[in-house]
């Protein structure tokens, strides 16, 4: 606990990147099917779109190589890019091949961000921290995947899966600006 009373900043950094994080996929992957089903589409068509957004995943250990090889921040950059470019097109496409590729894009920065972030937060870690660090890291994961289904369930309540979507967007965003503000 010493570690945790000592190292606020870190503490902050890491809350403030995972938890909007896994906020983001929660309330976006939870949601999507409903959205899909109420838009006419078939089950197999919502599967597809599950597969398409999940396809990205198996190419999170290269991504992660690859941050490691050529800096973590340029690919959380880009990570954060993808995320809400595929978020805002999501947002603005009704065409179904549209909508896949949008799919595919939100995966593949969400793919860029996961492994990366994980290692900015190893980053963070002194020796003698990493388990605790990893432990804070895992619980702010968790908080994000408790929280993104409730909040992003009631925008959709209150407005429509489109809002939730284009509220989304601005996340990546805020995630960088509060990784690169705490993350130092």
């Amino acid at each position: 606990f010493r570690v945790l009373k000592k190292e606020r900043k870190k503490l902050f950094a890491i809350f403030y990147v995972m938890v909007p994080l896994t906020f983001v996929f929660s309330s976006f992957a939870i949601y999507l099917p409903i959205y899909l089903r109420n838009q006419g589409y078939d089950f197999f068509t919502i599967a597809l779109f599950s597969i398409v957004n999940v396809l990205p995943a198996f190419f999170v250990m290269p991504f992660g190589n690859f941050a490691d090889k050529n800096g973590r921040m340029p690919v959380f950059l880009v990570g954060v890019l993808l995320l809400t470019v595929g978020l805002l097109f999501f947002y603005f496409s009704s065409m179904i091949l549209s909508l896949l590729i949008c799919a595919l894009i939100i995966g593949t920065g969400l793919a860029l961000l996961s492994p990366t972030a994980n290692s900015l937060v190893g980053d963070l870690a002194k020796v003698g921290e990493k388990g605790v660090m990893s432990g804070v890291t895992e619980t702010a994961k968790d908080l994000g995947q408790m929280i993104g289904p409730v909040l992003g369930g009631l925008v959709v309540e209150l407005y429509d899966f489109p809002t939730l979507v284009l509220a989304l967007s601005s996340i990546p965003v805020l995630i960088l600006l509060l990784a690169l503000a705490f993350g130092r």
